[in-house]
Order: structure tokens, then C-alpha cells, then sequence
């Protein structure tokens, strides 16, 4: 389970250090948004397993979606993730027609990491 969180840690941060240069190409701009969604559904996934909430992930894995995630945390737990960051996350996956910009990027990437710590925490908390 450290491993686990030391490995999405890693990998925001490595998505954070590449943030911090000025990025002026809009499909690489979309491309970290799109690795943060990533980062993010595979932390879900792990917190629910972690956390026994079911979600059929051997049978379905690739097939569980964030808001299928987002709503299995949501009603189960005392954790509330907004409907507005799987907005996010899938405006960034998609071609949604919208426009998001470098402080856009970081914006979703410190909503992600905070909520990915608020994660970590609540399960820190139930181990004890």
C-alpha cells in the first residue's frame, strides 16, 4: 500500500515538475491534463480495493469509469469528490471543445493531489 502511494506521488510530481516550464503546445498541455486524469482514476481504483468498496475491478477494470468511482467512493465513505473535477478529468481526456490553459493544468493537478491526500489520509486513518 506505501509502494502504491509513493508510486501515484511520483508520478504527479513528475507531471508538477513538467508544469512548471512554459508550455505553449496546446496537445502537450492536454496531454499532462490527461496523464493527471489518469494518475487519478488509478488512485481511485486502488483506494477502492484498499477500502473494499466493491467495484468488480477483475471482471471490469478498464470499464469503471470516474464517475462510476466518484459515485462508489461518494456513497460510501465520508469523502465527497465533486462532480466538478471527473467534469475536469474528462473535458481533459476528450475532444470537448474546451479551452484550458497551463494555469488551468496545474489548477486540476493540485485539486487532484489534494484530493489524492485526502484519500491516503482516510485510509491511514481506518488502519489504526
Amino acid at each position: 500500500m506505501l509502494q502504491t502511494f509513493l508510486e501515484i506521488h511520483d508520478r504527479l510530481k513528475k507531471v508538477e515538475t513538467s508544469l512548471n516550464k512554459d508550455i505553449t503546445d496546446r496537445d502537450e498541455l492536454w496531454s499532462k491534463g490527461n496523464i493527471i486524469r489518469n494518475i487519478m482514476e488509478y488512485a481511485l481504483k486502488r483506494f477502492c480495493v484498499i477500502m473494499n468498496i466493491p467495484i468488480e475491478i477483475e471482471q471490469k477494470y478498464e470499464h469503471i469509469d470516474l464517475g462510476l468511482l466518484r459515485k462508489k467512493i461518494n456513497n460510501t465513505l465520508d469523502i465527497e469528490i465533486c462532480t466538478d473535477i471527473v467534469v475536469r478529468a474528462n473535458e481533459l481526456s476528450h475532444d470537448s471543445g474546451k479551452k484550458y490553459t497551463q494555469s488551468d493544468i496545474q489548477s486540476f493537478l493540485s485539486d487532484v493531489m489534494y484530493l489524492i491526500q485526502q484519500l491516503q489520509l482516510h485510509i491511514m486513518k481506518n488502519l489504526k
